[in-house]
């Protein structure tokens, strides 16, 4: 063994060259894959920080007749950690909040807990927090983990592949050239298990050290990047991004790096196994190859170094796979992320902004309207520069109806049923629909009355309740969500009464019914910034009316949508609110600017998190491509010595390693932009966008840049490495079969 240590010890110091490739591939890859791995425990831990932050960190809900012995009983369940009730002020069902020990039993545990306690099934609604569960890895039977969790392990996993890969080819490479030398050893007694021990020794004892100087290194970066993430974001966060860096991930990330190298460091043990001595004497740490590919169109267009470049790569597609995996991801990820998110900005803007842009400039947000006056409203309403202000609340209400009572036109198309995705429940033989009745001010209601040509006068007769009702339906059959074809929804005629209720009870019954007639339908609903069911009867009154019904809206949401005479006085009209309303009730001030500006940010900072995580792939992809290029110096310098004495000249060489370069770069984009094409038309199909409409916002000049990178950097590196080559004499290379 000590002549074996010798061997290892003077092979070291005599091939800085190789030792420090060898080196470099160590600490490179120990980086990347600490930084990676730390990149995606901080996504995973901040999702789920957000998600306990908006919904809280329960596990599963339970809402029905539950009691407080209920809950002493829950308590004493072997898996539930602990149990909050919480009782509304309405007349809702209490919902009983459990956290579990183990969640993976929370799909077997929670309908167990409601058939011992003897909760009636039907009143008793179960609800498990699906979204918390899927980041602990919990699903549902029947439910897949969702497509962008997926996409994330995928990239991760092919990401710590990758960097794995690096190690070891870097390791391969360098092992296999070694094995000259080491069927020399063999053939004065050496064994494989001999020569295998010592050249894992060597390899700990080189990468021992880069490997945890690496993994630090990376745990470092992954501070840097959060930090950088953070002020990216902080404009779009309500909380603190956190670092985190777990234990594990250290362990995990050196594990694998020492992992792979003794792995790679028995390559030549197991070459040598199959090997006589004199088959591994006369090895010359070549590839061999039975037949190779023609490439007639690349012979055309580069001519010979082209076709000699290409026949290179091909010959070493094994070692350059890594690479191409990697930079085909990454500017795949990005291109393909920033033509989805031009798509999702194009919609946006279609379905939200420019659709409200003349509805609203401030909505101000009331929790509670009790105690809020009239006056208040006027006072508003009267701030200098606002064009218009409307003040409404919103009660949830529902309506039967029988097939005799759809409109000619939906019964022509074979009645609510045959409208998909429709949300409407089917009762025996009537249709529970949702009717939400919208409750304006006075003043705003008589301006709207107005606007669609109804005398308000019609709602102050004292023969009962009068309504609006927007008398629409979406026919989904015949049309899409950006033009959308509304026919009539029922049948109208004069005097018509509705019988409508509202929530369940406490006790699971439906609420008090109560009776309204229709005064007028139309089809336009008031000047307002919001989102109704297509699928819903709409009904419209003044606040004066709805006082008459006996209903008490205190203590419900109020909402004034604010709009003004010009941008410029927007941010005015917001002091003056603020100042006017101070501290007498609890309230929320939106503003149009700053909602498309918060959203702007938002999806800025999203492109540039994306954009370093595809920039995190290209580093892989060039990392490996450097340590393929540099570990194969031996081989090319064979390779390019061959091509000189046949006649090849130095210019032509320069050219076959760019055209490798080139190729290399090239390839991957080609490959991501032939993907992007059809994503594209598919998403552009799903968001009912133009193809011409897309083309003037496609973001050409960040993809552009990206693909330049690439090429640059991987140009680079082949620099590098032919500068390697020609600082060796080739003549002597060519007569050494054995040097190193």
């Amino acid at each position: 063994m000590s002549l074996l240590k010798e061997y290892s010890s003077s092979y070291v110091k005599g091939n800085k060259g190789s030792t420090i490739s060898i080196i470099a591939a160590s600490l490179i890859a120990s980086v990347l894959l600490s930084l990676t791995c730390g990149i995606f425990y901080n996504i995973w831990m901040d999702e789920i920080q957000l998600i306990r932050q908006q919904e809280g960190d329960w596990h599963g809900k339970i809402t029905g007749t539950v009691s407080e012995e209920d809950v002493a009983i829950m308590e004493r369940h072997p898996n539930v950690k602990k149990v909050i009730l919480e009782e509304p002020e309405t007349d809702l069902n209490p919902t009983a909040y459990l956290y579990l020990y183990h969640p993976r039993k929370v799909y077997q545990d929670l309908p167990e807990l409601v058939e011992h306690l003897g909760l009636n099934k039907s009143t008793t609604e179960i609800e498990y927090h699906d979204k918390l569960l899927s980041k602990y890895f919990i699903f549902s039977e029947g439910h897949n983990p969702p497509l962008i969790m997926l996409v994330y392990i995928f990239i991760l996993l092919i990401a710590i592949i990758a960097l794995i890969l690096i190690i070891h080819n870097a390791f391969g490479i360098s092992m296999m050239a070694r094995l000259h030398q080491l069927g020399i050893l063999q053939s004065i007694g050496a064994t494989p298990r001999q020569l295998c021990t010592a050249l894992i020794h060597e390899a700990v004892t080189l990468c021992l050290i880069p490997s945890f100087v690496g993994v630090l290194a990376g745990a470092g970066l992954c501070y840097v990047f959060m930090r950088y993430v953070e002020n990216v974001v902080h404009s779009v966060r309500d909380y603190e991004l956190i670092f985190r860096y777990h234990p594990f991930l250290l362990l995990f990330s050196l594990a694998a790096s020492l992992f792979t190298v003794w792995f790679s460091a028995r390559i030549p043990a197991r070459k040598l196994s199959r090997l006589s001595p004199l088959e591994a004497i006369r090895y010359e740490g070549g590839q061999s190859i039975n037949r190779i590919k023609r490439f007639s169109l690349i012979s055309r267009l580069l001519g010979t170094e082209g076709e000699l470049a290409r026949k290179s790569l091909y010959i070493r597609r094994k070692a350059f796979r890594t690479a191409s995996v990697s930079l085909t991801l990454s500017f795949l990820i990005f291109s393909a992320f920033l033509n989805l998110e031009t798509i999702s900005g194009i919609s946006t803007g279609h379905t939200f902004f420019e659709r409200y842009k003349d509805t609203w400039d401030l909505m101000v947000s009331f929790e509670n309207s009790e105690g809020i006056q009239e006056k208040l409203v006027s006072d508003i309403r009267n701030i200098q520069g606002v064009k218009s202000c409307i003040s409404y609340q919103k009660v949830t209400t529902y309506i039967e109806i029988t097939t005799n009572m759809l409109s000619d036109e939906l019964a022509c198309l074979r009645g609510i049923d045959y409208l998909k995705d429709n949300g409407i429940v089917n009762v025996g033989d009537r249709y529970r629909v949702n009717a939400p009745l919208l409750v304006l001010d006075d003043n705003s209601f008589r301006d709207y009355c107005l606007n669609i040509d109804v005398p308000p006068s019609l709602f102050h007769e004292s023969e009962g309740p009068n309504v609006i009702l927007i008398n629409t339906i979406w026919d989904n059959i015949n049309s899409n969500r950006r033009y959308k074809k509304m026919i009539p929804f029922i049948k109208i005629h004069k005097n018509q009464i509705l019988e409508l209720t509202g929530n369940e009870t406490k006790e699971g019954k439906a609420s008090e019914a109560f009776s309204v007639k229709i005064a007028a339908a139309s089809e336009k609903l008031p000047n307002l910034r919001e989102e109704f069911d297509d699928f819903s009867l709409i009904q419209i009154m003044p606040v004066s009316t709805y006082s008459t019904l006996g209903k008490n809206t205190s203590g419900d949401e109020l909402y004034v949508t604010i709009l003004a005479d010009s941008e410029n006085e927007i941010g005015n009209i917001q002091k003056a609110i603020l100042k006017r309303i101070g501290n007498e009730v609890d309230f929320t001030v939106e503003n149009r600017i700053d909602t498309e500006k918060r959203n702007s940010d938002f999806r800025k900072a999203y492109k540039i998190i994306i954009g370093s995580l595809a920039g995190l792939l290209v580093f892989i992809g060039l990392a490996n491509v450097l340590s393929n290029t540099l570990g194969l110096i031996y081989q090319r310098k064979r390779e390019i010595s061959r091509y000189i004495t046949i006649g090849l000249s130095p210019k032509g060489v320069v050219r076959i390693l760019i055209y490798e370069a080139t190729i290399l770069a090239v390839k991957p984009i080609l490959i991501s932009l032939l993907i992007n094409i059809p994503l594209v038309l598919l998403a552009l199909n799903a968001s009912l966008i133009r193809l011409d409409e897309f083309m003037n916002h496609i973001p050409v000049i960040p993809i552009v840049i990206f693909a330049g990178v690439i090429i640059v950097s991987v140009e680079a590196a082949y620099y590098i490495a032919g500068r390697r080559i020609y600082s060796i004499n080739l003549v002597d290379t060519i007569k050494n079969d054995t040097m190193m």
